[in-house]
């Protein structure tokens, strides 16, 4: 559900806002220092796809996009959360069967992440629409 989630999200901004746009707010949205690196590095490349997905099909209906990220995490072009912590694309795990992050939070000592700074203000303006 979060990979279909994050993909769709970033789809559907692509095709609002431009791909430069919906790519630096997504990426603005995960700078939080306190996350941790798997899920980040989970929600980041979903996002990645999303965008993908939206570039390639500029005229598809919001239904279609739905239709097309859900093909992707069903062949595995996304990845997800194992019950061991570890990315694994989303087509080796079943439905119902990733890392429940909210019942076992996340550690906040940000392992991995003690060189994060804030980008600073997106430099990118949405397209037209």
């Amino acid at each position: 559900a979060d990979a279909f989630r994050h993909a769709y999200w970033n789809a559907l901004m692509t095709q609002r806002y431009g791909e430069e746009w919906a790519r630096e707010f997504a990426t603005a949205h995960e700078r939080n220092p306190s996350s941790h690196h798997i899920p980040v590095g989970m929600d980041l490349h979903n996002n990645e796809v999303g965008r993908s997905i939206a570039q390639a099909n500029p005229d598809a209906s919001p239904q279609q996009l739905a239709k097309l990220v859900e093909q992707a995490v069903k062949d595995g072009k996304m990845v997800v959360i194992d019950k061991n912590d570890t990315l694994v694309p989303s087509n080796e795990v079943p439905p119902g069967e990733t890392r429940e992050t909210k019942k076992a939070p996340w550690p906040t000592d940000n392992p991995g992440r003690n060189d994060d700074h804030d980008p600073g203000k997106p430099s990118a303006t949405p397209d037209q629409y």
